[in-house]
């Protein structure tokens, strides 16, 4: 091929690749990532959209919840409606309509700039999920109600869900749940939250199921996501302010890869199911917990639940704590290990509550470091914990952690440190050397 050929060659094939991605763009293929306060795009979990054949609806600012509604009643699976930059003010959605396994109804940002939803409606909640197989992304949501952002309620009558997906997405505001699954007597299998920016909250931000386990939630992963509690309301108010909850019942969870930072009550808490096969426990593995203000940093409520791999800094009570919630005795296959919880007033492991009779203790691989006069680890008297002292290690504070870490009890990261911390908190490392390389990232 000569010179000339070439080019031409090279040229018709530029032109094609150009062409297609222009077409990809104009039918809202691309995978949108909303930015956050800072003007950054969140990068902890790489979540791309799933390609769809189906029709492509298109929504513009001025359309309202008549015109979605519009569009919300044409839709089959693997359809797509795609929204172009601006503010949509006052748009209340349900969502009836189920994608399949294969062919999810995508709602999405376009890919055109930023895309806010602001639901001023007091009377509902701002995205009602009444279907399955739905894909939510790259929105900016905020809310001026006390009413949620997201519920899944299942579909009627049957109260089931399956395959919900948010991703990449930015939470703003809310007096209430950012998103929530607890409808009395619902069953979900699948909910996915990927790469969510969650601030400015008064309220739980991430809540699902209920607390009597009358809601079954199987599958739920939440993975690279951040949650900025710093501004829940503390004073004058009843409000709690998890980080999230995954209440009894909710099975098979994981909740990995996370930042958490200044909730008032603990950053990660889970509580445990009725049947406690080591197989429906729920996985809290490699998450950063720092600044929890009024509870415990990591607190497993019942077994199963396995721990490890965290990191849990400057909390206001135990780093990690083990609790007999409502005396339930629901305890077997509680696990703790390869954790580090640095600077946590109390203990840094409270083991205590464990039930002598509890089967499947393990607490090992533990590191914690905790200013002078403040406490290491506790348990009790099962015997999973026989020769626990020299399965765990508490260290004196020679790198100055203490001190550091307080400085990250109300510390929001930028959106590059927390892009650069989410490799380390997926890497292979020792927990210490993982905390050591979180802490090089900011600052120390």
């Amino acid at each position: 091929m000569n010179r000339i050929n070439f080019l031409l060659a090279f040229s018709m094939l530029a032109c094609f690749v150009f062409l297609f991605s222009c077409k990809n763009n104009e039918k809202g293929m691309v995978t949108y990532v909303a930015a956050n306060k800072d003007g950054g795009k969140l990068n902890m979990y790489e979540y791309t959209l799933p390609e769809t054949d189906g029709d492509i609806y298109e929504m513009k600012p001025g359309m309202g919840s008549s015109d979605f509604s519009a569009i919300l009643d044409k839709l089959q699976p693997g359809d797509r409606v795609v929204f172009h930059a601006g503010t949509y003010d006052g748009v209340c959605v349900q969502t009836t309509q189920s994608g399949t396994a294969g062919k999810p109804i995508i709602f999405t940002a376009y890919g055109d700039g930023q895309v806010k939803l602001i639901n001023t409606d007091t009377g509902t909640n701002l995205w009602e999920i009444r279907g399955s197989h739905i894909v939510i992304n790259g929105f900016e949501f905020s809310t001026t109600t006390n009413n949620a952002i997201i519920r899944i309620m299942g579909s009627d009558p049957e109260k089931k869900a399956e395959n919900i997906t948010i991703a990449n997405c930015y939470f703003s505001g809310s007096n209430n749940t950012n998103i929530n699954a607890n409808n009395s007597g619902m069953y979900v299998d699948g909910i996915y939250l990927y790469n969510n920016y969650v601030t400015g909250l008064n309220y739980t931000p991430l809540y699902f199921g209920e607390q009597n386990g009358s809601t079954v939630i199987t599958n739920f992963v939440m993975d690279g996501n951040f949650v900025d509690g710093t501004n829940m309301v503390v004073e004058g108010t009843s409000y709690v302010g998890y980080g999230i909850e995954l209440k009894k019942n909710v099975v098979s969870a994981i909740i990995r890869n996370n930042y958490f930072v200044g909730t008032k009550g603990p950053g990660v808490m889970v509580y445990g199911a009725d049947n406690q096969s080591l197989t429906n426990a729920n996985i809290v593995e490699n998450n950063f917990v720092a600044g929890v203000r009024n509870s415990q940093g990591i607190n497993i409520g019942a077994g199963p639940s396995v721990a490890k791999g965290n990191v849990v800094v400057a909390g206001a009570n135990n780093g990690i704590n083990i609790q007999n919630y409502h005396n339930w005795n629901i305890m077997d296959n509680i696990q703790v290990t390869d954790n580090i919880a640095i600077n946590n007033k109390s203990y840094g492991i409270n083991a205590s509550y464990l039930l002598p009779t509890a089967n499947g203790a393990v607490l090992a691989g533990n590191i914690v470091i905790n200013p002078e006069g403040q406490k290491g680890i506790t348990v009790s008297e099962n015997p999973g914990y026989d020769g626990w002292e020299g399965k765990n290690t508490i260290l004196d504070d020679e790198f100055g952690y203490n001190e550091f870490t307080q400085t990250l009890s109300t510390y929001i990261p930028s959106t590059t440190e927390l892009n650069q911390i989410a490799p380390t908190l997926k890497e292979p490392l020792g927990v210490q050397e993982k905390a050591a390389q979180i802490f090089s990232i900011l600052g120390k």
